[in-house]
């Protein structure tokens, strides 16, 4: 692709009543159906199958989900195969009302996952294939999906977590931080080597809120302090850009890298 032409809207996807938090797309490999998955504040998991016809792209929802009792913050794809009803795959679910839904590619429910005590607002994959969630209950989880089952719990960490798990096995969790005395302290980036940490960062001055690899490079994260950091899969910083401040003077926070 020619990174000098510009981008062009193809389409638009209306059907949820509130704002959409977080997506995720399925399929389209081999010529497959490709499906994008949304989620949002309404509490609602939508399906859309895309299609196109010559240049033209359109999505059609094809199913709702309501399972959900709060707003839906975090969607990951299900590889195929990883559990044994769904061998095309699906995708998982995490929700403010602190569970986690594992749906297969047909959006038939498979599992539910009970274990956070606060709503889950980030998922990942471990590089040997364990699901990671973080909750505003100050903890990561490790789980087997195939069972459903907690294998670890990473925890003591301030307030809400993200995370993210790096190819060489480590697992990367950012926290939101707490509030003293009117301000935001204690925000960190923690890496975790077999259920113990073993690097911390602080240079963000506000909360983390998302941690994305980097390939062959490192991982980045976003934060309310307008910043996006790279840092080495050791944890080292590395590079570090900053939006400029809004109209009056405030960092604008970067919620996704």
């Amino acid at each position: 692709m020619d990174s000098s032409m510009p981008f062009e809207l193809a389409a638009e996807l209306r059907g949820h009543d509130g704002s959409v938090r977080t997506m995720c797309v399925l399929g389209g490999e081999e010529g497959g159906h490709q499906q994008l998955i949304s989620g949002g504040d309404d509490g609602t998991i939508k399906r859309w199958l895309r299609a196109e016809t010559g240049s033209h792209v359109a999505f059609e929802c094809i199913e709702t989900i309501t399972e959900a009792e709060h707003w839906l913050l975090a969607l990951l794809p299900l590889p195929p195969g990883m559990i044994t009803e769904a061998p095309q795959g699906g995708f998982i679910a995490a929700s403010q009302d602190k569970m986690i839904r594992v749906y297969d590619v047909e959006g038939k429910r498979l599992r539910l996952l009970v274990g956070h005590q606060h709503g889950v607002i980030s998922l990942s994959w471990t590089a040997g294939g364990q699901l990671v969630s973080g909750s505003w209950d100050g903890t990561a989880k490790v789980w087997d999906v195939e069972t459903g089952q907690v294998l670890l719990t990473l925890g003591e960490h301030e307030n809400g977590v993200c995370v993210l798990g790096l190819p060489n096995g480590d697992i990367a969790t950012g926290s939101t931080g707490r509030e003293e005395g009117g301000k935001i302290v204690d925000v960190q980036i923690r890496l975790w080597r077999e259920g113990k940490v073993f690097k911390t960062a602080r240079e963000h001055t506000g909360p983390v809120r998302s941690l994305a690899l980097w390939p062959d490079v490192g991982f980045l994260s976003t934060s309310n302090d307008g910043s996006v950091r790279l840092y080495s899969f050791d944890g080292e910083p590395l590079s570090s850009v900053q939006a400029p401040p809004g109209p009056d003077g405030s960092p604008p926070f970067v919620y996704r890298a």
